[in-house]
């Protein structure tokens, strides 16, 4: 099928709409295999009395089933991370609030979408959080700097905004209602909590907690309480009729991020930024339980309805359920990693290694979409950049001067490398494995021996800010990006630099090497994708993607299509010769940061800035 270049914008639009309306029961689009990665977890409720959970992430709300597991996207019209949720009392309807400030409602038995409401920004500021009173009948939203727009549920209609927040300015974190009172509780990076009244915007009772911030901030469900959990490790609990404060919990807690009551109440879990979950008594204060099993920070915490299980949420990519009175892991699903900072895969094709920015590396099986590994990136510390053995073994990471190898099954220290004295940028391995190349922020590409961590080679590039690195099919030859907007081709063997290679590109945003080894593609930003001949430098001439923004780009194995992503995720197929269209599709929500072929060309692996590696079946899509 061949599709005219006049018709692109006829075709964003039906992309869109077909994207907006995939069915929630419906796992893939056609042609998708499995994706990798579903977003970072920022906020979990337990839906339909318990029996699935809606979990909001930077890649959209994924819901599961308590019983099987099983997870689906829910489709959904938020064009941002979806932020917070809350659920009515009665069960019935779901809000959400994405990071551009627009609110959705959802039948909570049906998953249908209600109703949209227009972006709630109290101060002009998008909302960081939203709540709903236990009547159902009002929306809370409130913003960094204590702006509140308070929302008519039914209606959708916007009631009341308070726009300017107090004269201290001081930056606000959370915010929850009262189950039955027309009041609210707030929470700042000042150490207070301040209760306030719905219509008339009086403070009720104000608490000086400490002099750090307050992460987060909640009413227990029986209204008698409201409790907080800080920076320096406690969870304060108050009186709400009186004022007094009841209950101080400490414990070898670090800070807490997350706190959630079980529904009668009588306990309360905290969230550390560690990675521990603490159960206590609300009554007495007592000590009951410590699940140990997240290794990063927790971002959400909810009690199932029989508050047998809990369900939480981390940074470090996975969503456990636990059996509270066991103290166990029940279930353990390792696919929520956040936005990526860079992944490679194997020479084989079977293991994608990723590092996302909350700096977890996960390794998965391309064959299955199943997560292998997420490594202790403890023992790592401040991982910057990531590559994978051709055979899937070993891993390579950098940390500014630093370069090592990790033995995958094992995740020990295979060896250390001579410091670079220069911040390591780039890493990747040479197709054979024995060859580490990196490049560095004072412009050198050096050569590393993978067997012993000998430096064999040093290439200087007279101070080029290198922004792409990679290795030709072959072996023989590198190519690479720099700050002067120039790509250039070193060979290995001669050590000489070959060829320059120039264009009206922005920036260099990616370089690829055909699977031949003759043929160089590469992206600027703009509209356009150059093709180069490697041996002699010669401009093959440039073919149009998909949209004004192209960031990625790579050919077939056959070299008989182009295969390009743009900046906000659509796929676009391009025929070599002719520079026709061939199709497109959505291949992730957010910008494309890498295309490659494995299984000869029978996959195609799409990396996207919305924390997703998705593999996709070449032979539905062309």
């Amino acid at each position: 099928m061949k599709i005219s270049i006049h018709t692109l914008a006829l075709l964003i639009s039906i992309l869109l709409l077909i994207s907006s309306q995939i069915d929630a029961q419906q796992n893939h689009p056609e042609g998708l295999i499995t994706q990798i990665g579903r977003g970072t977890i920022n906020d979990i409720v337990h839906i339909a009395d318990g029996e699935q959970l809606a979990v909001a992430t930077s890649n959209g709300i994924w819901i599961y089933d308590t019983q099987t597991y099983k997870a689906n996207i829910l489709p959904t019209k938020h064009s941002d991370d979806v932020t917070d949720l809350d659920i009515t009392s009665d069960g019935n309807t779901l809000v959400s609030l994405d990071a551009d400030g627009e609110i959705n409602t959802w039948d909570a038995k049906t998953l249908r979408n209600n109703r949209i409401v227009a972006q709630a920004r109290g101060s002009h500021i998008v909302p960081l959080v939203i709540a709903i009173d236990q009547t159902g009948k009002t929306i809370i939203a409130l913003d960094v700097r204590g702006g509140i727009t308070t929302i008519r549920m039914k209606e959708l209609e916007v009631l009341t905004t308070v726009e300017v927040g107090p004269p201290d300015q001081r930056l606000y974190k959370t915010v929850d209602i009262h189950p039955t009172k027309p009041i609210y509780a707030s929470s700042d990076i000042l150490g207070n909590v301040v209760i306030t009244e719905i219509t008339t915007k009086a403070t009720q009772h104000k608490f000086l907690v400490n002099r750090e911030a307050v992460n987060c901030v909640l009413f227990s469900p029986d209204g008698n309480t409201v409790a907080s959990g800080s920076e320096n490790g406690h969870i304060y609990i108050w009186d709400i009729n009186n004022g007094n404060l009841s209950l101080v919990l400490k414990g070898e807690m670090r800070a807490v991020n997350k706190i959630a009551f079980s529904p009668d109440s009588s306990i309360i879990a905290g969230g550390c930024v560690d990675g521990t979950i603490h159960l206590w008594e609300t009554e007495t204060g007592r000590p009951m339980k410590t699940l140990i099993g997240h290794k990063h920070k927790i971002t959400a915490i909810s009690f199932s309805p029989d508050f047998r299980t809990i369900a939480s949420g981390s940074t470090d990519g996975s969503l456990r359920i636990w059996n509270i009175a066991a103290g166990r892991e029940l279930h353990v699903e390792q696919s929520h990693v956040g936005e990526l900072n860079g992944y490679d895969i194997s020479g084989d094709g079977k293991t994608i290694a990723a590092l996302t920015h909350d700096k977890v590396i996960g390794l998965w099986d391309t064959t299955t979409g199943i997560n292998i590994k997420v490594f202790n990136t403890d023992t790592m510390s401040d991982v910057k950049n990531i590559a994978i053995h051709p055979l899937g073994h070993t891993i390579a990471t950098t940390r500014w001067d630093n370069i090592f190898t990790w033995d995958v099954e094992t995740e020990e220290m295979i060896s250390s490398f001579e410091r670079t004295e220069a911040l390591v940028e780039q890493i990747t391995f040479s197709p054979d494995g024995n060859t580490i190349a990196t490049a560095s922020v004072d412009g050198k590409i050096r050569l590393w021996n993978t067997q012993n961590s000998a430096l064999l080679q040093t290439f200087d590039t007279n101070g080029a800010n290198i922004s792409q690195l990679t290795y030709s099919p072959d072996g023989r030859t590198i190519a690479f990006g720099s700050k002067y907007l120039s790509v250039r081709i070193l060979d290995i063997e001669t050590g000489v630099f070959k060829h320059s290679l120039r264009a009206a590109w922005r920036v260099v945003s990616s370089i690829n090497f055909s699977a031949d080894s003759k043929t160089l593609i590469v992206t600027g930003r703009t509209q356009n994708i150059y093709l180069w001949d490697v041996e002699t430098g010669t401009q093959l001439g440039s073919r149009k993607g998909l949209g004004p923004v192209i960031v990625n780009a790579t050919l077939t194995p056959d070299m008989k299509t182009l295969v390009a992503g743009d900046s906000i995720g659509a796929i676009s197929l391009i025929d070599v010769k002719s520079g026709e269209l061939l199709g497109a599709f959505e291949g992730t929500r957010n910008q494309t940061i890498g295309l490659t072929f494995v299984s000869d060309g029978k996959v195609l692996v799409i990396g996207g800035d919305d924390g997703t590696v998705s593999l996709w079946d070449m032979s539905q899509l062309e």
